[in-house]
């Protein structure tokens, strides 16, 4: 796999390629498409997914349902089961090769279609409320108990306290996710008993929604405007944009008071600490990577996050991004919604032999990672002609 180079499309690519199969328009489009197509099929390239463009593709709308089924149907008949790791994992796996002294081999690419982010965070708060529940038992019991006898008696009470609440709470946790009652009956017991590790429970549960046309009807025919998953990443792009806007207004003041040097200083420390921020966010999939969150901890704290690939690319793309949207420069331009997802397929830039963006983005990569210009690609039209270079 790792002689083959890797492909990773933007989420624009997928849907141009969508809309011209579907409605057989853009002849030079589908020339592209068939092209990439023929490099898939002869192993001269493998084109992968992630979940960023399943959040950005599968935007539902009932009058588009067509076109939106369309655009997982392309990402599936290039892809194949070829998917990047969540971002929060890659970046989990970065942070524990830079604590480790021999670093083993770990696939960032799954042939899977392991796209999705752990379970974990679906069960968080559970276990208070199976707490809970054992010390209301307990208050039934006749007497004063001491400490020890206090905790044993949890101890004989507690599989039989989850087992009631897992069927309890069943219905409830699948009102929120594409998955039968039966699941969560016949697993929320073993996760809460920590029966079955987090990477299996992760398979387990996206088992049914793994390729993304199945993703898309399982949240989007199935549950409408409640499926939250997809929009995480245009929820990111919405929440970014305001944020820098109100940081344009305050930078745009301290150039006009010719605090230049200051304002650029203060973007390139925002800038780090926004990567550190989804460094420790990544916190969550250490288990997943086969360590502890402990362990990531101790990590952070001896600096060694600054080592890995994300940090210097993530922080050095942010500020620069930054720097050219919050008025450094006279007519700089202004954020979009979609910048955030945009900064979060940088994750993929360094595990990628080649990487697509659109132009604007492109070029502010380039600037701030020159290291990794060899594996930008600016136009769709130019991506056969730079694989057929790979090859």
């Amino acid at each position: 796999m790792q002689d083959v180079p890797i492909v990773y499309l933007d989420t624009q690519d997928y849907s141009k390629i969508a809309e011209a199969r579907l409605w057989n328009r853009g002849e030079d489009v589908l020339n592209i498409f068939n092209a990439l197509l023929n490099f898939k099929i002869n192993k001269r390239a493998i084109f992968a997914y992630s979940f960023p463009i399943l959040s950005e593709l599968l935007q539902y709308s009932e009058k588009n349902k067509e076109i939106t089924i369309e655009k997982a149907r392309v990402v599936e008949d290039l892809c194949g089961n070829h998917a990047f790791m969540h971002p929060s994992v890659i970046v989990s796996e970065e942070v524990k090769r830079a604590s480790e002294e021999k670093c083993l081999n770990y696939e960032f690419l799954s042939g899977e279609n392991r796209w999705f982010p752990t379970t974990k965070s679906m069960f968080e708060g559970l276990d208070d409320i199976v707490e809970e529940k054992l010390d209301e038992e307990i208050q039934k019991t006749k007497g004063t108990l001491n400490r020890k006898t206090r905790r044993y008696a949890k101890k004989k009470i507690r599989p039989k306290i989850i087992a009631q609440f897992s069927r309890d709470y069943a219905s409830k946790l699948a009102g929120h996710y594409p998955l039968s009652e039966k699941f969560f009956t016949n697993y929320l017991a073993d996760a809460l008993e920590k029966r079955i590790p987090y990477p299996e429970l992760d398979k387990l549960f996206y088992a049914e929604v793994q390729k993304p046309t199945n993703f898309l009807t399982a949240y989007f025919e199935q549950y409408g405007g409640d499926a939250s998953l997809p929009f995480a990443m245009r929820s990111f792009g919405e929440k970014l944009v305001p944020t820098i806007e109100r940081m344009r207004t305050h930078v745009e003041t301290l150039v006009r008071s010719e605090h230049r040097s200051f304002a650029t200083s203060a973007i390139a420390d925002f800038g780090s600490q926004l990567a550190l921020t989804m460094i420790e966010v990544s916190k969550r999939e250490a288990e997943t990577t086969g360590w502890n969150e402990k362990a990531f901890q101790e990590a952070i704290d001896r600096g060694l996050h600054k080592e890995t690939a994300f940090y210097r690319t993530f922080g050095s793309t942010l500020t620069r991004y930054l720097t050219q949207n919050l008025g450094i420069h006279r007519n700089g331009p202004h954020p979009k919604e979609s910048d955030g997802g945009d900064l979060m397929h940088l994750v993929y830039l360094p595990h990628a032999s080649l990487w697509r963006s659109d132009a604007r983005f492109c070029e502010t990569v380039s600037q701030a990672c020159p290291w990794h210009r060899k594996r930008i690609v600016r136009r769709l039209s130019e991506l056969p002609q730079a694989i057929e270079a790979l090859n």
